[in-house]
């Protein structure tokens, strides 16, 4: 990843990342952001000029400054950008939520489906939140031991900057049927991780098994999910237990067919043919990379 680039390339499970930026100094390559699902959780704050941001079917005008937080699950773009500053930083589910990865920012009331992702800020808040960034940018690159958990920490209180504004707003309005059922299955998904043990594996791992529990037919509870996302019921349980087995790998030892069976694979060379297809390496080679 360029330091200079509003697309990092892809975060492995646990990593961390922020950047400062400033589109004057950029090339078109590096101000290129197509409208897609990202890999991780995105917070970014504009501190001068304008663009415009489509996310997930709305489009934000940014102009002045303002707080963006992003859901991976949710496709976006930064497009028409003029004199853009500001910075960014992008984490993964398990980064943030440090050593109890079951909890989920699926269910955050600033990431969640429907959530209002973009909140103004006064001259005072500006100031208050560029000195975090800053801070998270020079923590980033010392070579403190625990700078991670200062890092999650710098985060969380940009986070609670966040939820203070959330709650001086009217509430939104409430969410329609086919947004309810989208956040569910999300939800629902969500709550199968982390894997605990091999001899409990993942009791639900197809599209029909999802639209059962949620007592819909398949086709509909992809459309639905489809529509809200970008992506197909069996894209999100793909992409999910690709996370997982990436984490199990790193962070256990268990031998790689019991991760499988773990993960639902009948056969480890399933799950081996599934990973390599989701990441382009083996299990094998990737915890040899760990």
């Amino acid at each position: 990843m360029t330091s200079a680039s509003l697309i990092p390339d892809r975060l492995d499970y646990d990593q961390f990342t922020v950047q400062a930026f400033d589109t004057t100094t950029m090339t078109a390559s590096q101000l290129a952001m197509p409208y897609r699902q990202r890999s991780a959780y995105k917070i970014s704050l504009y501190t001068g000029g304008t663009a415009l941001v489509q996310y997930a079917g709305q489009t934000l005008t940014i102009g002045g400054a303002d707080l963006l937080f992003f859901n991976p699950l949710l496709p976006y773009s930064c497009q028409q950008q003029t004199g853009l500053t500001g910075f960014y930083c992008e984490f993964t589910n398990a980064f943030l939520s440090g050593v109890d990865r079951s909890a989920s920012l699926q269910e955050s009331p600033l990431f969640r489906l429907g959530a209002n992702p973009r909140f103004h800020l006064d001259p005072d808040q500006t100031a208050w939140l560029s000195e975090t960034f800053r801070r998270m940018l020079a923590d980033l690159a010392s070579g403190y031991r625990h700078k991670y958990e200062l890092l999650r920490t710098h985060v969380q209180q940009v986070v609670h900057v966040a939820l203070r504004l959330q709650s001086n707003q009217d509430p939104p309005p409430p969410p329609g049927p086919a947004t309810r059922l989208a956040a569910r299955f999300l939800q629902l998904l969500e709550r199968q991780f982390p894997v605990a043990s091999p001899t409990q594996p993942l009791a639900l791992h197809s599209a029909q098994a999802f639209a059962a529990q949620l007592g819909v037919q398949v086709n509909h509870l992809n459309r639905v999910v489809r529509a809200a996302t970008g992506r197909t019921t069996s894209g999100h349980l793909a992409e999910r237990i690709a996370q997982e087995a990436q984490a199990l790998l790193r962070h256990t030892d268990w031998p790689i067919a019991d991760i499988a069976q773990g993960l639902g694979f009948a056969e480890a060379t399933y799950f081996n043919r599934f990973f390599r297809k989701q990441t382009g390496i083996s299990p094998k080679a990737f915890r040899q990379q760990c």
